[in-house]
């Protein structure tokens, strides 16, 4: 199961599960919620050890990486976790009420995660790289070619 966008969520891990289903297998990313894409690192949850380090090669992880993640994890608490979240969805409700003022987006579709995803109106604009220039003051924008040049996905952390 990807978890990379779980702590954005209010939906429950499957890390409880994991004992219980041997086939299953959780993976996480720092790279969302921590803000730490530049480290890339990612983990596995799972009870099938063996099977994951028979496929994992030797010192996959650089030890900045590693420090990076060690300070990470020694650092963290329940308090942070609690804050950023609560940033996440005022962050994610003011990006919302943002778009709806702009005649260019015909619809927003529901997230948890640290971005909005919205469609365009095509009779507005011609496609996602034209909208791009109109917002790109205030928000990351990512947009998109064929079949989905009409889309935008919209990062706000």
């Amino acid at each position: 199961m990807n978890e990379a966008y779980i702590e954005f969520s209010q939906e429950k891990s499957t890390i409880g599960l994991i004992e219980k289903h041997q086939n299953l297998v959780a993976t996480r990313t720092l790279s969302k919620f921590f803000c730490l894409a530049g480290i890339r690192l990612g983990f596995v949850f799972t009870c099938v050890k063996d099977v994951i380090l028979k496929v994992k090669s030797p010192y996959n992880v650089n030890q900045i990486t590693c420090n990076i993640a060690i300070n990470l994890f020694q650092n963290i608490t329940d308090d942070i976790i609690t804050s950023k979240y609560r940033q996440n969805i005022l962050a994610r409700q003011q990006a919302i009420k943002w778009l709806l003022k702009l005649s260019e987006v015909e619809k927003i579709y529901s997230t948890d995660a640290n971005f909005v995803f919205a469609k365009l109106n095509c009779n507005s604009c011609c496609n996602s790289q034209l909208f791009d220039q109109k917002i790109l003051r205030n928000y990351k924008i990512k947009s998109f070619s064929h079949p989905f040049q009409n889309f935008i996905r919209l990062s706000f952390w």
